[in-house]
């Protein structure tokens, strides 16, 4: 009996860990397409004084970790490239993540967390 109890809590602990890193997969790539489209030299350490000389505020671009607001600082440079989904469930899932997420005792189902690791593998792969 205690061995279904400490399964059925490791599954919540790696959905929840599963579902955390799907997000920061999407954080880093929201991250890493803003330094591109600014110009930031790939080779060159992301730093204050290099953001300062593309013309943005590190502070105010980076240090942030919501995805819908890295979202809109990406969209000012360029449009056409999101990491929105046509489907409403993925969207939820992405305006939910935090890097909070992973302290809070908050569930997700294993269909859910797979959806939104697949959406961004997929995210990942047009970059």
């Amino acid at each position: 009996m205690e061995s279904c109890s400490e399964n059925s809590q490791q599954q919540i602990r790696l959905l929840s860990n599963f579902y955390y890193l799907s997000g920061y997969i999407l954080e880093c790539s929201l991250k890493y397409l803003i330094l591109e489209f600014y110009g930031h030299p790939s080779a060159d350490e992301v730093n204050n004084t290099s953001c300062e000389a593309l013309g943005f505020n590190k502070r105010n671009k980076f240090l942030i970790h919501d995805l819908s607001e890295l979202q809109n600082k990406l969209e000012v440079k360029f449009t056409d490239f999101t990491s929105r989904s046509e489907n409403e469930l993925i969207n939820d899932l992405i305006d939910d993540w935090g890097p909070n997420y992973r302290y809070e005792n908050v569930q997700r189902s294993q269909h859910d967390v797979t959806l939104f690791f697949n959406h961004a593998v997929s995210f990942t792969s047009k970059i």
